[in-house]
């Protein structure tokens, strides 16, 4: 899987040839054999795509594991000349999401580390029990899960790996699943989560919007992309009505109105851009000012992952430092 620095390095390449008047062709060629290693197997699609003939809109749909912001802004920046313009955007997009996603790692790291290391305490203890000839002929087992040695040792990680993988499965599960947005919704309700999530999401709507209105399509086709690169199902069903409020000739601010996902401050911004006839560089500003709001928020979320952390390792502590407790008593009584 592509990291955010692949995709900075891949629009950097793409801005740079476009703008030096390199072919689309050529440009993914290039792309295919000197590009981000993680993406030239992609790139070398698109390449073929784009040599007989078809488009970049074509090509997306064969990479539909790249995020939906990039293949539906690629697919728009052919068709308006507006390509080098838009791989600068997402370069800033995936750089503000490279940031995000190191303030999270800086906060949470090392809380999240001592966990690992406490779980991994605990294997070692299992282990070295095999060893121990008082727990191989007398039976002594001072954790009390009948796990020993090397055989106890597998049985346990296989324990927290499968834990551990059916918590991812189950959240992927539902998200595929619940395709109306009602996982999406559900998450949106976490306190401080649902926050950072809806500034992102609302940031992403925001910048892809603002790019479709430079572009010079229809409002009504802007919104259906914008809302396409949310990559969000409940703002795909919620938003809906207001593409067909815009078909119909309404304005985009009571459209968005109609979706209820948007607070009052974000329509008044919407409504003073559209008046002035500068809606695509108001929406800019919201889209930065919508990811610094998640930042802040994201620090927020990085601290109570932290303490969760903090809380979890303390708790498989005391938990073992009870039932090791407890054994020294007993074989205190066995021993009196």
């Amino acid at each position: 899987m592509a990291s955010p620095g692949d995709w900075i390095e891949q629009f950097r390449m793409l801005k740079i040839g476009t703008r030096a008047g390199l072919g689309l062709v050529d440009l993914w060629k290039k792309l295919a054999t000197s590009g981000p290693r993680s993406l030239r197997l992609d790139n070398q699609t698109v390449a073929e795509v784009l040599h007989r003939g078809q488009g970049l809109t074509e090509a997306m749909v064969l990479v539909q594991h790249w995020p939906p912001m990039v293949r539906v802004l690629l697919g728009i920046g052919e068709q308006t000349s507006h390509l080098p313009e838009i791989c600068e955007e997402l370069v800033r997009y995936f750089e503000t999401i490279r940031t995000n996603r190191r303030l999270f790692w800086q906060r949470a790291f090392w809380p999240i580390l001592q966990l690992v290391m406490a779980i991994g305490v605990i294997g070692l203890l299992i282990l070295i029990l095999g060893f121990l000839p008082a727990a191989n002929q007398g039976g002594y087992d001072p954790l009390g899960f009948g796990l020993k040695g090397a055989s106890g040792l597998a049985i346990y990680l296989a324990v927290v790996a499968g834990i551990v993988f059916c918590l991812g499965l189950g959240f992927f599960g539902l998200r595929t699943v619940f395709r109306s947005g009602s996982v999406d919704r559900w998450l949106d309700l976490i306190p401080y989560v649902g926050g950072m999530r809806r500034s992102f999401t609302q940031a992403r709507f925001s910048m892809a919007l603002s790019l479709m209105g430079k572009t010079g399509l229809g409002w009504d086709k802007g919104l259906r992309h914008a809302l396409d690169a949310t990559n969000n199902t409940d703002w795909l069903t919620r938003g809906a009505k207001s593409i067909s409020r815009v078909k119909k000739g309404s304005n985009v601010t009571p459209a968005l109105a109609l979706t209820g996902l948007f607070d009052d401050e974000y329509l008044g911004r919407v409504g003073v851009g559209e008046e002035s006839g500068a809606l695509p560089e108001v929406l800019g500003q919201i889209a930065e000012d919508s990811f610094e709001e998640g930042r802040q928020r994201m620090a927020i979320v990085a601290v109570f992952a932290a303490q969760l952390a903090w809380l979890c390792t303390a708790m498989i502590i005391i938990f073992f430092i009870v039932r090791l407790y407890g054994s020294y008593l007993s074989q205190l009584g066995n021993i009196g």
